[in-house]
Parts: structure tokens; C-alpha cells; sequence
């Protein structure tokens, strides 16, 4: 048993080389190396904090850390391969002579209120006003997208800018424009 373990108090090398030494299998390693950083870190404690943990504490908390490492590590893997590829379209200008008006809508279930955001741009893809409302309660997104678009329309109206190139950009429905002149 000596043998093992005093290459292993006087190992200078890194983590790996010790487990080397110890011939720890490769279920094994994870847990050892996470036990070996939990007691260097209880030793800093009671170095700088005079505060230690009893054995079985530093061994529970090595085993819930690499728990919560593993579960962090399955969770990556599986918005990686559940991750969808959108396709980003660029924004394009409006026809000349025109204005151009993009409504967004957001939904909040947790306020109960749907967010409606308008951007007004002039044809050369310059900003010209923009304005946000909410409303309440939430709905279904094709309501609160064509509700969206009826604040953008009665607000251009108010503003009356006559010239106009609505966009509205929908998940469920796709990109859309409407053209009023």
C-alpha cells in the first residue's frame, strides 16, 4: 500500500498523474478528482476562515457538485442538439418615396400583457419615431399580432404619414406586408 500512496503525497505533477498512480478507473475519476478539490478547498477554509467541515460534509458536497456539474453538462448537450437553426433575414428598405413601419409583438404570461413595439424608417433605412404599448390581458399570438398592427396603423394615422410600408413579422405566420399608400 506504500507504494501506492507515497508517489502520491509527493506527486508535484497535476491531478491526472496521481490518478495515473492510482490506477482509478474511468467512473472513478470524476468523483476523486472533485473529492481531492473539496478538501483543498475545506483546508483553505480552515487556513484563512478557521472554518472546517466534518468528512462526511466534504464528501456529500463533492458528490451534489458533480451531480449538479453532470446535469449542467446534459442539459448543454441536449439544447445543442435541440437547438434550431433560424434563419436571419435582413431588414430591407422600403419602396422609394416610402416609409417603412415594423411591428413586433411580445408576450409576457407571467404579467398577463402583451408588448407591442413600432419602428417608423424612411427610405433610405434611417430612423424617423418608434413607440411601445402593452396591453392587457395576454391573447393568442395571431390576436396579438393583428392588434399590433391596428395601434401601428391608427398611429400612423394620427401622425399622418400616408406613405407607408407595413411589416409585420410573425412566428407562426411568417414575415408579412401591407402597403398602403
Amino acid at each position: 500500500m506504500r507504494s501506492k500512496i507515497y508517489p502520491v503525497i509527493y506527486n508535484q505533477a497535476d491531478i491526472s498523474a496521481t490518478i495515473e498512480i492510482l490506477r482509478l478507473d474511468h467512473n472513478h475519476r470524476p468523483i476523486f478528482s472533485t473529492l481531492i478539490w473539496s478538501i483543498w478547498k475545506n483546508r483553505n477554509n480552515k487556513v484563512w476562515n478557521d472554518k472546517s467541515e466534518a468528512c462526511q460534509s466534504i464528501w456529500d458536497k463533492a458528490k451534489a457538485l458533480l451531480a449538479s456539474w453532470n446535469n449542467a453538462q446534459e442539459v448543454k448537450q441536449r439544447m445543442s442538439r435541440t437547438q434550431v437553426t433560424r434563419h436571419v433575414e435582413k431588414w430591407t428598405k422600403p419602396s422609394p418615396g416610402m416609409y417603412k413601419c415594423n411591428v413586433g409583438t411580445s408576450f409576457f404570461e407571467l404579467l398577463d400583457r402583451v408588448g407591442i413595439g413600432i419602428c417608423i424608417r424612411d427610405e433610405e433605412g434611417d430612423f424617423v419615431l418608434a413607440r411601445t404599448e402593452w396591453f392587457s390581458p395576454i391573447t393568442d399570438v395571431d390576436t396579438g399580432e393583428a392588434l399590433g398592427l391596428l395601434k401601428a396603423l391608427e398611429w400612423v394615422r394620427d401622425l399622418q404619414l400616408w406613405n407607408m410600408d407595413f411589416e409585420v413579422d410573425s412566428i407562426n405566420s411568417g414575415r408579412k406586408q401591407l402597403q398602403i399608400s
